[in-house]
């Protein structure tokens, strides 16, 4: 199976694995580049048809910290070995962040296999490497270089469809990106955010408001 998203996506996000220039500019010290324990630019996942099957994207906002006994990426494919490990996490349920993504995915598109429902979704990241502490804040200037070499284009390239942000931080980036239209916030889908009381019910509405767009 291939886990890798439509072209036009691939192209605006393969310059992240020369490495990025940014390492070495605007994240130096706060993002890392090492391929050998799972430190690169991932957690991206869907789009797995045409583009035109698209009918959601779904922001989060950053990569936790890498599965380090499992995640180890070589050779000149690492956004495919990224693409084909976030699927398998996925759909194992590694993590609670993969199961309540996976709930989402299931209120927006029931009744199907994870493989269609990312035909039809686009997930991603809006700071594309782990933050420098788990589910911490990462420096503004880290995140606007981000967005302006990746998150801009991606969203450019959907424009008009329904954009669900899972997180503050995940919709503050995303309203920081010029015209961005159709924008939702909701709960997180990993800790702490997750934990809330209201975080599923932000999820059902979500789901229900995407799908009146489809």
């Amino acid at each position: 199976m291939n886990h890798t998203p439509v072209p036009e996506l691939v192209k605006i996000l393969q310059p992240a694995y020369r490495p990025c220039p940014s390492f070495k500019g605007a994240c130096k010290d706060i993002a890392i580049w090492k391929p050998s324990v799972g430190h690169v630019p991932r957690g991206f996942i869907g789009a797995l048809g045409r583009l035109s099957e698209i009918k959601v994207v779904i922001l989060v906002s950053e990569p936790g910290d890498p599965h380090y006994s499992r995640e180890a990426y070589r050779g000149s494919n690492k956004l495919e070995q990224t693409c084909e490990y976030t699927f398998k996490v996925l759909n194992e349920g590694t993590d609670l962040y993969h199961r309540n993504l996976k709930y989402l995915l299931n209120r927006l598109f029931p009744n199907v296999s994870l493989k269609d429902q990312l035909r039809k979704a686009w997930v991603t990241e809006t700071f594309l490497c782990s933050a420098p502490k788990e589910a911490g804040p990462v420096p503004a200037v880290a995140e606007k270089e981000c967005a302006s070499r990746y998150l801009a284009g991606q969203l450019e390239l959907l424009d008009g469809l329904p954009v669900i942000a899972l997180g503050g931080k995940a919709y503050t980036r995303a309203k920081r990106v010029p015209g961005v239209v159709n924008l939702k916030k909701a709960y997180a889908v990993g800790p702490p955010g997750c934990n809330h009381r209201p975080a599923r019910p932000s999820w059902d509405a979500a789901a229900e408001w995407a799908k009146a767009m489809f």
